[in-house]
């Protein structure tokens, strides 16, 4: 038997029963995910550590016994390693044993990937010899080289961009490739692949030469609008990379949808239109040519060549600006949206700055002319995020969506596209984290390892760590992208849990 959730747009599976061993656990959750895929060809779907999320409409019943549901044969891969990571000695010294012995422990055996999603071509491999299980570092590192291996747990893993990480580093590996968005899948490592680490000599270089996940921008004649200034985060964004979170890619696209949106209707674009999106900062631009643009949504303005824009939020976190016939970047895995960790999309994967040159498209108008431009509350007024209960976890005290209901909670300064902190009541747990992730989507709000609320961003990552104790509404994603740090808010349920 499985156990269904649905929630927002997308369904929880859980099968009852599930194999102890570690692989064939994984095994089990592929073949389901397969099975889902085979009879609903329109839906993503996503493996966690003990479930498969759905995302779409999960109308026919999966035939898990089928031939087309079962894994492919697993693919074999060969990892090149110099270790010399930071953490190599201190994890021999807790062992008692030499760092030698550390290397071969961990290069003497081949793993399994038992899931992946962290980031885009990272896979979770399993399982280390038992005595290289390690708890996570009591606090991460804000950045970790691309390339870098590591331990947590009875895991191991590369990382295949520089991110903030927790696990325990032991070396770096050499060329690794592990995403390429030109390639079929994206990304290298599939579920159930088998991965070996072979030790080698250190290297000359001090990171990992890993191929840029990303397209080269080639900039057409004619372009239309020039970065002269930029004191935020300005990237492209278009209404996101759909159908790829199987392989770990985030959706992307706006933090305030409706707003994005709003722009493109005021110029007559199509709502999937390539908008510049500026995050707590303001943008100048000096048009190249001749311009209409909307600012938020407000009635299209034409600018003349030669003249300056300025993108200023204010009292908005983030504000779009939409110029008509949409900013023509290429398009990388079927969006314009930037990721900035994977440095893929936009304007070659990474912010607005000054000197760029934007190109845009045919300015023949093609969408709505009607505009509703969405507002934000008064700055003295509490916010009101409408969310819905998820599935039940028991890491969780029972009255945990309550207890949200419940409180009011303050927007933190520790806020970015990936996702939104919450100062305020801690949101009890009752046990601690898994050593596997679970699926999660955008709005998510998650219940970190001591009560603080986190609501997931486009660019969070697919499996998430924590328990999920509530979805915001799409209606409530998007407000939250528009509010600054110190902004009030308090929750109101859809529904409740039953």
């Amino acid at each position: 038997m499985k156990t269904r959730t649905s929630f927002g747009e997308a369904t929880l599976v859980a099968p009852d029963v599930l194999p102890g061993d570690a692989v064939e656990r994984a095994r089990s959750l592929a073949d389901l995910a397969r099975a889902i895929e085979a009879t609903n060809p329109a839906c993503d779907v996503v493996v966690g550590g003990r479930n498969v999320l759905v995302v779409g409409s999960f109308t026919n019943e999966p035939d898990v016994a089928s031939p087309e549901s079962r894994a492919h044969g697993p693919s074999s891969h060969v990892i090149d390693v110099v270790y010399d990571g930071p953490d190599l000695a201190a994890v021999a010294s807790s062992l008692g044993v030499s760092v030698e012995r550390v290397v071969d422990l961990h290069a003497s055996r081949a793993y399994v990937a038992l899931l992946s999603g962290f980031m885009p071509g990272f896979a979770y491999l399993g399982e280390v010899d038992p005595l290289l299980v390690r708890p996570r570092l009591a606090q991460p590192r804000a950045r970790v080289p691309a390339g870098s291996v590591g331990v947590a747990g009875s895991l191991t893993g590369v990382y295949p961009f520089a991110s903030p990480g927790g696990w325990n580093l032991l070396g770096r590996a050499i060329d690794p490739h592990l995403f390429d968005p030109t390639r079929d899948p994206p990304s290298r490592i599939s579920v159930l692949d088998r991965v070996t680490f072979v030790p080698r000599p250190a290297a000359r270089e001090t990171e990992s030469r890993l191929r840029e996940a990303r397209a080269t921008t080639q900039h057409a004649p004619g372009n239309a609008l020039r970065v002269t200034a930029s004191n935020g985060i300005a990237t492209i964004q278009d209404s996101g990379r759909f159908g790829l979170r199987r392989w770990g890619l985030p959706t992307s696209g706006p933090l305030d949808a409706e707003t994005c949106d709003a722009a493109n209707d005021a110029v007559g674009n199509p709502r999937d239109a390539a908008n510049i999106e500026v995050v707590m900062g303001a943008l100048r631009l000096v048009a190249e040519a001749d311009v209409w643009i909307s600012i938020d949504g407000a009635t299209e303005q034409l600018v003349r060549k030669g003249d300056e824009i300025v993108v200023d939020p204010k009292e908005r976190w983030t504000s779009y600006l939409a110029v008509r016939g949409g900013f023509t970047v290429p398009v990388v895995l079927g969006s314009r949206s930037t990721l900035l960790v994977a440095k893929m999309g936009g304007l070659d994967g990474r912010p607005l700055r000054k000197g760029d040159t934007l190109p845009v498209g045919d300015p023949t108008r093609s969408g709505p002319a009607e505009v509703e431009r969405p507002e934000i509350a008064a700055v003295d007024e509490p916010v009101t995020l409408v969310v819905e209960p998820t599935a039940a976890d028991p890491r969780l005290d029972d009255d945990a969506f309550e207890r949200l209901l419940g409180s009011s909670f303050r927007i933190s300064t520790k806020l970015d596209r990936v996702g939104v902190r919450f100062d305020g009541p801690a949101v009890p747990r009752r046990a601690d984290d898994r050593a596997l992730p679970d699926p999660v989507l955008p709005g998510a709000i998650q219940v970190t390892g001591d009560g603080t609320l986190i609501a997931l961003g486009p660019d969070s990552a697919v499996t998430g760590g924590y328990p999920v104790v509530a979805l915001l509404d799409r209606h409530s994603r998007a407000r939250l992208g528009r509010l600054r740090p110190g902004r009030v808010a308090r929750f109101s349920a859809i529904r409740h849990r039953p």
